[in-house]
């Protein structure tokens, strides 16, 4: 595989495991056949429960931790994409970073993926205790919105005073009007 004909991100895709398992199921070559094979044992004592086709999670590499902390060995195309990903890092030689080959280019302002996904998991925490009022955080009914945030704070060791955690959550749902 020649770093100059592999665009950015290309992998992290479901079009791009989609045309891998299509490699895989249809490849005469050795390696492919071998995990093929190991696929449909697997499959065999999966009785179904992990199904190959579709999308399991939002991205490849999100369904890569989705299946192996459920404890089972992802699927042929999966393990493929990861090995190119990291088989094409290696050949650019330093020019380019995991976050770009798995996520593309970072946007400025936005921050990278993992900061993005921590401040998304923020607001969903909250936002999970506004909606049930989670009585693990507060046994009051009518805590208030600050009292929800401060036991979101301290039950999950947020780095965030609860104040910023329900302004970034106002302006969250307000960007989502």
């Amino acid at each position: 595989m020649s770093p100059k004909n592999i665009k950015i991100n290309p992998y992290n895709s479901w079009d791009y495991i989609e045309s891998l398992r299509s490699q895989i199921i249809n490849s005469k070559g050795v390696g492919y056949i071998s995990l093929e094979e190991s696929w449909e044992q697997l499959d065999e004592l999966y009785m179904g429960i992990y199904e190959r086709n579709g999308k399991s999670a939002s991205t490849p590499l999100d369904d890569f931790l989705y299946s192996t902390e459920g404890g089972f060995y992802p699927r042929p195309e999966i393990l493929v994409f990861l090995a190119e990903s990291f088989e094409y890092y290696f050949l650019m030689k330093g020019k380019v970073n995991l976050e770009d080959i798995f996520f593309g280019k970072q946007k400025k302002g936005v921050g990278n993926q993992a900061a993005q996904k921590a401040r998304k998991e923020m607001i969903q925490l909250l936002d999970f205790a506004f909606i049930g009022r989670d009585f693990s955080i507060s046994n009051n009914p009518k805590a208030t919105d600050l009292e929800l945030a401060e036991g979101i704070v301290n039950k999950h060791n947020l780095d965030i005073d609860p104040e910023s955690l329900l302004r970034k959550y106002r302006r969250n749902k307000n960007e989502g009007k």
